[in-house]
C-alpha cells in the first residue's frame, strides 16, 4: 500500500460526548453519527486538570504537565507568589517587552517539521508567541492565547452615558460619556508606551452622533453608520506612540439601544496582521497573507468576547453574531488551507463552540443541564449541528486523507463557586495576619511566617515549601503528613449532603514533575462546582465558602476530569494502517500522529 501523503487534526474545542450521542440520537448529527457508527469515536479522557491549555498541550507533546509545563491556566513565581499566565510569558526587552513560551519540549507538529513533513498549523492553542523561524514548507497562526495590544486575554471598553454602570464590577473599560445636542466627542485607548514625560495612554479621537436608529461614528480614517445591534465592519485604529512611530489595531464595535445616549461597545484592540512586529504567524508574513485571500479577522486568542455578555453589556443576540462572525473567519482559513494541502500535515482549531456552552448551559426556562442527562439548550445543540456540517465538507475535500476530529475535553454544569483559599483559611492551613478581615487578592494579608498551603488558578493548590517558595517554611519532611492531611479533609467536605471535590491528587504521582510551576495537589471539584475567581487570584473572601452562581457563564469543564471526557473520531485511519485504541486519552493521540511519521519516513 502506497503511503499516506497528508494527515489532518481538527480540534473542535469543548465538544461533549454525551451531548453528541443525544444529537446523534435524534438524528442530528449525520456526518459525526455516521463515523461513531461504524466504530470511529471514542470517549476520549482528558487532562487533569481539564482545562484548554493543558489539554491542548497534552495533545500536541504527548506528554502531561509535569513534562511539557501547562498545569492551569495561572501558575505564580514561587519566589514571589504572584500569579502568573500559563499562556504565555513577558520579559523586559530592549526598552520593550517579549513574548515567550511556558512549553517545556517540543510539539509533534514540531518533530514533523524536523523531519522535513510540510506542516500548516491555523490557531492551534498556546502557539504564540510563534517562532521566529519555520522550515519553509511550514507556516503556522497562533491560537488561543493571542493577547491584545495592551498584553492582556482582551479587556473591552464600553461608552456609556449611564452613570450607573461601574468599572468595578465589570470585566472591561467603561467610558462614561456626555452628550452635547447629540454629539459625543471623546477617545479610544490603545497600549501604553513611554515617553518623556513618563508612561503615556496613546488613543485616537472618537465622536459619536446619534441618529434615528443607532450612531454615526467618525473616526480618523472611517466614518461608520451603525445600527443597534448590528457589528461594524472590521475597523484598523492607527495609534501613535510618539518616537516610536504609530502601532495599528483592528477591532469591531456595535452601537447598544440605551438611554439617555446610545452605547458602544467595542471589542479589544487587536493585532493587526499587516502592520505588526509581534509575533502572531510564522512566517511574519502569513498573517498578512492570510487577510488578503480570506479578507479581514479578529487575532485575538479568545475573539469571542464572552465578557461583555458576561456583564449584560451585549444581549446573546449580539454575542452570538459575533461568533457567527468568528467561525465563518476560521472556515475561510481553513478552505484556504485546503487549497494547497498537496503534502504534509494540517490542524485547525475551532474553539466557538466552547464560548457558546460557557455561556448557554443553562435552559431558556433557568434551570442547569445535569452532568448526567446533557440535553443540549438549542443555541448549543444549533452549534453542534454546525460543527458536524463544518466536519462533513471538510470530509468531502480531504478523500483518503487520514482525519483525526477531536476535543480537548467536554462539558458540565457551574452551579456553585468554591472559595477554595478561604477554607484553607478556615481550617488552619492559610493564616492571615488580620484575622479580623479575609484575604484580598494576591496574598493580600496572607501571613508566609505561618501559611503552609495555598491556592492559586482553578485546580491548584501549593504547599509553602522551604527552599521553593520565597518564604517557605514547610520542611521536606514535613510533605507527606501535610499532603494526607489535605486530602483527608478535602474530599471529606461536603455541601448541602453533597462532596464538593470527587478527588485530590498528588501531582508527584500522576506526573513525572521535570519544573517548580507544577502544583503540589490537584484539585477534582464534583461536577457542578468550580474554584472561584477569588481564588484563582489568590483570594480568601470572607463569609460563605461556597456560593451560588448567577452568572452567564453557566457551563464549565474545570472539574474532576471523569466528569467531562472530550470526544475523538477517526476518518480514514484503519485504511491507511493507524491504529485506534478501544480506550484513549489526549496523551496519546500525538502516537496517531507519530505513526503517520514513521509510515511516512518507511516508505
Amino acid at each position: 500500500m502506497s503511503k499516506p501523503s497528508r494527515f489532518m487534526v481538527l480540534g473542535i474545542d469543548g465538544m461533549d460526548p454525551e451531548i453528541f450521542r443525544f444529537l446523534h440520537k435524534k438524528g442530528k448529527m449525520p456526518v459525526l453519527g455516521t463515523i461513531a457508527d461504524a466504530g470511529n469515536f471514542r470517549f476520549l479522557a482528558t487532562s487533569n486538570p481539564p482545562q484548554s491549555p493543558v489539554s491542548w498541550t497534552n495533545i500536541a507533546t504527548g506528554s502531561n504537565s509535569g513534562t511539557h509545563g501547562i498545569c492551569d491556566f495561572i501558575h505564580r513565581d514561587p519566589k514571589t507568589y504572584i500569579p502568573e499566565l500559563s499562556l504565555f510569558g513577558i520579559q523586559q526587552h530592549k526598552g520593550g517587552v517579549k513574548y515567550t513560551s511556558h512549553i517545556q519540549i517540543p510539539s509533534v507538529f514540531e518533530e514533523a517539521m524536523k523531519q522535513g513533513i510540510p506542516v500548516t498549523l491555523l490557531r492551534w492553542p498556546l502557539t504564540f508567541p510563534a517562532p521566529e523561524s519555520l522550515p519553509s514548507n511550514s507556516r503556522l497562526l497562533s491560537g488561543m492565547g493571542v493577547p491584545d495590544l495592551l498584553g492582556t486575554l482582551g479587556r473591552y471598553s464600553f461608552y456609556t452615558a449611564d452613570d450607573a454602570i461601574s468599572e468595578k464590577t465589570m470585566h472591561g473599560r467603561i467610558v462614561h460619556i456626555t452628550q452635547n445636542n447629540g454629539l459625543v466627542k471623546t477617545e479610544i485607548f490603545g497600549p501604553r508606551y513611554m515617553s518623556w514625560k513618563g508612561m503615556k495612554e496613546a488613543s485616537v479621537p472618537l465622536t459619536m452622533e446619534r441618529t434615528s436608529d443607532g450612531l454615526k461614528v467618525e473616526l480618523p480614517e472611517i466614518t461608520l453608520d451603525l445600527k443597534c445591534g448590528g457589528w461594524s465592519p472590521h475597523i484598523i485604529l492607527r495609534f501613535s506612540i510618539g518616537l516610536m512611530g504609530k502601532v495599528s489595531a483592528i477591532t469591531r464595535m456595535v452601537c447598544i439601544d440605551s438611554e439617555p445616549f446610545p452605547s458602544l461597545f467595542i471589542l479589544p484592540m487587536q493585532i493587526y496582521p499587516k502592520e505588526t512586529t509581534l509575533p502572531l504567524s510564522s512566517p511574519k508574513s502569513y498573517g498578512s497573507d492570510l487577510w488578503d485571500k480570506i479578507g479581514p479577522y479578529l487575532t485575538l486568542g479568545m475573539p469571542e468576547d464572552t465578557n461583555g455578555l458576561k456583564d449584560g453589556l451585549i444581549s446573546e443576540e449580539i454575542f452570538l453574531a459575533l461568533c457567527d462572525d468568528v467561525f465563518t473567519e476560521r472556515e475561510r482559513m481553513l478552505n484556504t488551507a485546503l487549497d494547497s494541502f498537496d503534502t504534509g500535515m494540517l490542524a485547525c482549531v475551532f474553539d466557538t463552540l466552547d464560548r457558546v456552552q460557557h455561556m448557554f448551559w443553562k435552559k431558556k426556562d433557568g434551570t442547569s443541564n445535569g452532568a448526567g442527562a446533557k440535553e443540549p439548550s438549542d443555541a448549543i445543540a444549533g452549534w453542534y449541528i454546525r460543527m458536524d456540517n463544518m466536519v462533513g465538507s471538510v470530509i468531502e475535500r480531504i478523500g483518503e486523507t487520514p482525519l483525526v476530529i477531536l476535543s480537548d475535553h467536554g462539558f458540565t454544569s457551574l452551579n456553585r463557586y468554591v472559595h477554595l483559599n478561604s477554607w484553607l483559611a478556615r481550617n488552619g492551613f492559610l493564616v492571615l495576619k488580620d484575622k479580623n478581615k479575609g484575604g484580598g487578592p494576591l496574598f493580600d494579608n496572607v501571613d508566609w511566617t505561618k501559611t503552609r498551603a495555598y491556592a492559586i488558578g482553578f485546580n491548584s493548590i501549593y504547599l509553602n515549601l522551604k527552599g521553593r517558595e520565597g518564604k517557605g517554611i514547610v520542611e521536606a519532611n514535613e510533605t507527606e503528613m501535610l499532603y494526607n492531611d489535605l486530602i483527608e479533609k478535602l474530599e471529606s467536605w461536603v455541601d448541602e449532603n453533597k462532596p464538593v471535590i470527587k478527588k485530590v491528587y498528588k501531582s508527584r504521582t500522576i506526573y513525572d514533575i521535570r519544573h517548580s510551576n507544577s502544583p503540589d495537589l490537584i484539585v477534582g471539584y464534583t461536577a457542578g462546582y468550580r474554584a472561584s475567581k477569588q481564588t484563582v487570584l489568590g483570594e480568601a473572601p470572607e463569609g460563605a465558602l461556597i456560593e451560588d452562581n448567577y452568572e452567564a457563564w453557566s457551563g464549565d469543564h474545570c472539574c474532576d476530569p471523569s466528569f467531562v471526557p472530550g470526544v475523538l473520531f477517526g476518518v480514514n485511519l484503519q485504511s491507511n494502517k493507524i491504529n485506534m485504541p478501544d480506550d484513549v486519552s489526549v496523551d496519546d493521540v500525538s502516537t496517531f500522529i507519530k505513526d503517520w511519521l514513521k509510515l511516512d519516513k518507511s516508505n
